[in-house]
């Protein structure tokens, strides 16, 4: 832990993590490999559950949510309080689905499956487990159509950050400095734009520093990474990085996960649903969770979504038997069980629903944040449905029967208010190009070369299930791609800005930027000295659509979608130099797209070439 005039002294960081939570906390630790590490964190060591002292106060302009408890100020952030639940995102929410208005992802389903393992890992959750499928059909409802089960699960103990003995491992890490106390409270650009220079922050006795920064991961939560950016941007013209592009998309497609309790399910005793409660299993607590398969959704034309059979507190007035303690029903009978259900759903982003900058201030002199949670009255209307829906399929067996509360037998929901689950969604959200979002595939704020976001803020679509592991893949995603374009394995050559290896790069290539350059025109070669290697292994992206074909010393060893090529392999014939000629038959500008202003004909981001024996 340093003190502020010690951070101000050395200012020799090679990246810059503001927050201390999951993402930031995960991101230090994979990038202490690569160069020293500064995490800047608003809150104290000692205070795991501070509430942040009037920072985290907001105002509330569409469906109520409480300011309180939903983040935490303090060393750990909101790990501090978190409960453990995890659950993959299921491909089907990255590919586009049309029929219910929600877009897709602009990564595929596989290019975030491969990093699960690390998130798994880190959260000390088995790397594979049983098919929940599995307990299902040993079950006296595995034959009916429809039903399925999803597996969640919970590390026990749950990690909490801010606690002894984790946090003690990242303060005791040589290639990490920890600055507690300090809120980062704007961003400075560059003359020109293109890249972040300094950062600002306060410190709660008033204090005031400025930071000179090369890389920066803004890892501060899906709320407060919108407002620092909205504040951030005031400075600049309309249409900033900051402020999310052309269309000016920082804060807009804030999403939650609505929480309903609509139905009384009531099951004949000899139904085990002993599976719906979390159990034991050596370190972790699985349960599972209800819902209709995924062709029955597709069919239907609903969204992702699933009935949790925990203990909600509701009691029903009808006939009521006292509650027990065990298992989570509220009431028991001889011939039956009674549980009222948590029904979780994914809600479809939309603009009008958007965190923004209040008018009123902090004691720093910011702006708090205003958030405007609406679900769209399609989402409303599906929700109702998707409900009618699995009533029906417990209840096709006979071992199973449902009513709707009362306040819900009638076919408008519109007026009952949805309940949350914590969870701030989408304030940046990842997208193909700055007209769609604010970050790109990598997780880097379009137009800034050396500004990038973690967390759930980034989310393009979010499933039902919780967060925090599916963020921490994308984390360990974005730890991979900075890696890449970062470390050497073998002889390696990494191409940016002030990079010597630039000297390689002979025609088709544009200026130089802070991870890389921009191939320009229809052809772009290089040659590298390669002392006899037989592998070649390139990193970086292709522009778009964009076709490419790739040829190694005369001969062709790719050709397709640049996008394919992100880290591409191969073998090569040992000979003293390696030359690579990338061509396009059509490149594209951002012009004639119309992203923005930028004439170049970009093909191929190129960030590093490996070559070995």
């Amino acid at each position: 832990m340093l003190a502020s005039a010690d951070v101000a002294r050395r200012n020799d960081y090679a990246f810059t993590i503001i927050g201390s939570g999951f993402a930031g906390f995960f991101l230090a630790e994979k990038l202490a490999k690569l160069g020293r590490v500064l995490v800047i964190e608003a809150g104290s060591l000692e205070e795991p559950l501070a509430m942040g002292h009037g920072y985290y106060e907001v105002e509330s302009t569409g469906i109520a949510l409480p300011w309180l408890g939903t983040r935490l100020s303090a060393f750990g952030g909101t790990s501090n309080h978190w409960t453990g639940h995890c659950r993959p995102f299921s491909p089907t929410i990255f590919r586009n689905r049309d029929g219910i208005g929600i877009p897709g992802w602009p990564i595929r389903y596989g290019d975030y499956e491969a990093y699960l393992g690390e998130a798994r890992a880190w959260l000390n959750l088995p790397e594979r487990y049983d098919d929940p499928a599995d307990q299902l059909s040993r079950g006296l409802l595995a034959d009916h159509r429809g039903l399925t089960t999803d597996l969640f699960m919970m590390p026990d103990p749950l990690p909490k950050l801010g606690a002894s003995p984790i946090r003690e491992r990242l303060l005791a890490h040589p290639g990490i400095d920890v600055l507690p106390g300090m809120r980062v409270t704007d961003m400075i650009l560059e003359a020109g734009g293109g890249l972040v220079r300094e950062v600002e922050a306060a410190g709660a006795d008033g204090s005031r520093l400025r930071l000179p920064v090369r890389r920066v991961l803004l890892c501060a939560g899906g709320t407060e990474n919108a407002r620092l950016l909205l504040w951030a941007g005031r400075k600049y013209a309309a249409g900033n990085p900051f402020l999310g592009g052309p269309n000016e998309l920082t804060g807009k497609y804030y999403a939650e996960h609505p929480v309903y309790w609509p139905v009384e399910m009531f099951f004949d005793r000899r139904v085990d649903l002993s599976n719906s409660i979390p159990t034991r299993h050596g370190d972790v607590l699985r349960y599972l969770a209800w819902r209709p398969d995924d062709a029955l959704l597709e069919r239907h034309r609903l969204p992702r979504f699933a009935a949790i059979m925990l203990d909600s507190g509701i009691k029903s007035t009808e006939g009521e038997s006292p509650a027990t303690d065990h298992g989570g029903w509220l009431r028991e009978a001889a011939g039956y069980r009674c549980v009222i259900p948590a029904l979780k759903f994914e809600q479809t982003p939309h603009e009008r629903s958007r965190v923004e900058l209040s008018e009123r201030r902090d004691r720093d002199g910011t702006p708090l944040a205003r958030i405007h949670w609406e679900i769209l009255p399609s989402d409303i209307d599906s929700y109702r449905r998707a409900t009618l829906l699995l009533c029906g399929l417990f209840n096709q067996g006979g071992l199973a029967r449902a009513r709707m509360r009362p306040a819900y037998r009638k076919s408008d929901w519109s007026d009952i208010i949805a309940n949350h689950a914590g969870h701030q969604l989408g304030t940046t959200r990842m997208a193909h190009a700055p007209t769609a979002g604010v970050v790109d595939s990598d997780c880097k704020v379009f137009g800034l070369n050396n500004l990038f976001i973690a967390g759930s803020s980034v989310f393009a679509a979010s499933d039902y299930v919780n967060p925090t592991m599916n963020f921490l893949a994308l984390a360990a995603r974005l730890a991979a791609t900075l890696t890449a374009g970062f470390g050497e394995v073998g002889q390696g050559f990494r191409f940016g800005h002030d990079r010597p290896e630039n000297r390689y790069l002979l025609e088709g290539w544009s200026h130089a930027e802070d991870l890389g350059i921009w191939s320009e025109g229809r052809v772009s070669r290089l040659v590298l000295p390669a002392a006899g290697a037989t592998r070649l292994r390139l990193a970086g992206w292709g522009y778009r659509e964009v076709d490419l074909a790739l040829s190694v010393n005369g001969i062709e060893v790719f050709q397709g979608r640049g996008k394919d090529a992100q880290r591409f392999e191969c073998e090569i014939d040992g000979r003293a130099e390696c030359e690579l000629v990338f061509s396009f038959p059509s490149p594209q500008s951002p012009a004639s797209l119309g992203e923005s202003d930028d004439q170049r004909k970009l093909g191929y981001f190129i960030r590093s070439v490996e070559l070995s024996g």
